[in-house]
C-alpha cells in the first residue's frame, strides 16, 4: 500500500502520453464521470476530457444536444462491463484485444458511441475470420450496423461456397431481409433445390421463432416474397412432382402454371417465378438514360433498326444490352441483338430471343451465347431489332458514362431511331476480364 501511495505522488515521471492515459483510466486517477454497466449496474470511472475527445456522442452526452443535469452518473445498461471497459481502453490508448468472443458486443459499443477507429478495427477482423460456418452470423451482424463493405465480402463468399452455406445451421438463424438477398441472387452457382430445401428449413425455424404452427401455409407466409425469388422452374420436373407439387406453399394456379412451364406453355400474365439461370459471376451494367418515358416508342416501318455506337476506356467482356419492355399490358417480342467494331464491319456476335414483358417491369436483359471480349479504345455498334406492341423508352441520354472504373463513350448512328438523347438499349452488360496469373 505504501509502495503505491509513493508510486502515485510522481506517477507521470518516465510515462509517455499513452502510458499516462492507461494509468490514469487503471487506476481510476482524478476521473469526474461514473457509469453504471449492464444489469447488475456495476460502476466504472472515466474522464469527460478523454470521452469527448474521441466521441461526438460523449460530446453531446456532457456539453450538447442530449445533456442532461445528471451527467457525472450515467446508467448504461446495454453493454456489459468488460465491453465497457475494452472500450474505454481504445478511447485511451488506441489499443484493444478484438476477438471472437467480445467482437459483436465491442462493435455494438463502437457503433452507440461514434468510436469510428474501434469500428473499422471489429470489422477488419470480421473480413479476416470469414468461413463457412461463421459468413452468415457476419453477415447477419454487419447487415445491423451497416457495414456495406463486410457485407459485399461476406455476400461475395456465399456466393462462391453457396451450398454450404445454404445447408449450415447458421443460415437458418438470418433474418428475413438477410436470406431474401442471397436467395434472389444471380451470382450463386448451385442446384435450385439447395435453395428451396434450405429456404424451407429457415422457414421452419422462423415459424418457431414467431410462436406459429409449422404448417406449410405458415412457412408461405413467413417467406413472402422470398419464395418468389426461389427459381421453381429450374427444378427438374420429376422432383418438382414427387416433392413439390403436392406441398400448399404454393397455391394451384402456381403449381399449373410451373406444370405448363415444363411442357412448353407460354408463361401465365400474373407469373411471378424467375426462369433465368443463377450465372455465377457479378454483372455490371452501365444505364446511359436518365429518366423513361411512357409515351411509347414503335418501329414506324418493319425495317426500323435501334443502333448505337459506343468505345469502352478498358477492355471487357460485353455479355449483352438490357431493353425497355412494354408500354401498358403484358407482351411477348420478338428480339435480335447484333454487335460489330466498326473498324472492319464484321458482326461479333448476334442472338435472337423471344421476350416476354410486363408493365411492371421497366427494363429486361437479353443476353448473348456467350460474352464477347471487347478492346479498349475501338468503336463498336449494338443494334437492336425489336418487333412486337409499344415498348417504354428512355431519354435524357448521355454521351460518357462510368461504371466500375470503365469510361463508355455514346454516338448516335445517323438513320437510327434510337440516339444518345432518347430511344431503346438503356444499358450495357459487361464484365471486366480478370487479370492473367503468371504461370511462371
Amino acid at each position: 500500500m505504501a509502495d503505491f501511495i509513493e508510486s502515485m505522488e510522481d506517477w507521470q515521471a518516465d510515462r509517455n502520453l499513452l502510458e499516462c492515459n492507461r494509468f490514469m483510466l487503471n487506476n481510476q486517477v482524478n476521473c469526474d464521470v461514473k457509469f453504471l454497466l449492464g444489469l447488475k449496474r456495476e460502476p466504472i470511472s472515466a474522464h469527460k476530457y478523454m470521452l469527448v475527445c474521441r466521441s461526438s456522442v460523449f460530446q453531446s452526452i456532457f456539453y450538447g444536444a442530449i445533456s442532461s443535469d445528471s451527467k457525472d452518473t450515467i446508467p448504461v445498461s446495454d453493454i456489459e462491463p468488460e465491453i465497457f471497459k475494452n472500450l474505454l481502453q481504445y478511447i485511451y490508448t488506441d489499443e484493444v484485444s478484438v476477438g471472437h468472443g467480445n467482437v459483436k458486443d465491442l462493435l455494438y459499443a463502437a457503433k452507440k458511441y461514434a468510436v469510428k477507429g474501434l469500428v473499422k478495427k471489429c470489422l477488419a477482423f470480421l473480413q479476416s475470420s470469414i468461413n463457412k460456418e461463421n459468413v452468415c452470423s457476419v453477415l447477419e451482424m454487419v447487415h445491423t450496423y451497416n457495414g456495406k463493405d463486410l457485407e459485399a465480402s461476406c455476400i461475395s463468399f456465399i456466393h462462391e461456397n453457396a451450398k454450404e452455406v445454404l445447408q449450415s445451421r447458421t443460415f437458418t438463424k438470418l433474418c428475413p431481409l438477410c436470406v431474401e438477398t442471397i436467395v434472389r441472387s444471380d451470382e450463386m452457382v448451385v442446384d435450385e433445390k439447395v435453395v428451396l430445401e434450405a429456404v424451407l428449413t429457415w422457414s421452419q425455424l422462423e415459424c418457431r421463432r414467431r410462436n406459429l404452427e409449422i404448417t406449410d401455409e405458415n412457412q408461405r407466409g413467413v417467406l413472402g416474397q422470398i419464395l418468389y425469388h426461389v427459381r421453381f422452374p429450374l427444378l427438374d420436373s420429376v422432383y418438382f412432382t414427387n416433392c413439390v407439387s403436392s406441398r400448399d406453399f404454393l397455391n394451384e394456379q402456381e403449381v399449373i402454371g410451373l406444370y405448363q412451364f415444363y411442357n412448353g406453355r407460354a408463361q401465365p400474365s400474373n407469373w411471378k417465378f424467375n426462369v433465368r439461370k443463377r450465372r455465377g459471376f457479378l454483372l455490371h451494367s452501365v444505364i446511359r438514360y436518365s429518366f423513361i418515358s411512357m409515351e411509347g416508342f414503335q418501329k414506324s416501318c418493319a425495317n426500323d433498326k435501334d443502333t448505337i455506337h459506343f468505345m469502352c476506356s478498358e477492355s471487357i467482356d460485353l455479355h449483352g444490352i438490357s431493353v425497355y419492355g412494354s408500354l401498358d399490358e403484358n407482351a411477348d417480342y420478338d428480339t435480335r441483338i447484333e454487335l460489330s467494331c466498326d473498324e472492319n464491319s464484321i458482326i461479333l456476335n448476334s442472338q435472337f430471343t423471344c421476350l416476354s414483358t410486363s408493365r411492371r417491369e421497366h427494363t429486361y436483359e437479353l443476353m448473348f451465347s456467350k460474352p464477347v471480349p471487347l478492346s479498349m479504345g475501338k468503336l463498336y455498334s449494338i443494334m437492336l431489332d425489336i418487333t412486337g406492341p409499344p415498348t417504354k423508352m428512355g431519354y435524357g441520354g448521355k454521351v460518357d458514362c462510368v461504371s466500375e472504373g470503365v469510361t463508355f463513350h455514346f454516338s448516335s448512328k445517323p438513320g437510327s431511331r434510337t440516339s444518345v438523347d432518347r430511344g431503346q438499349i438503356p444499358g450495357l452488360l459487361f464484365t471486366k476480364p480478370k487479370p492473367r496469373t503468371n504461370t511462371k
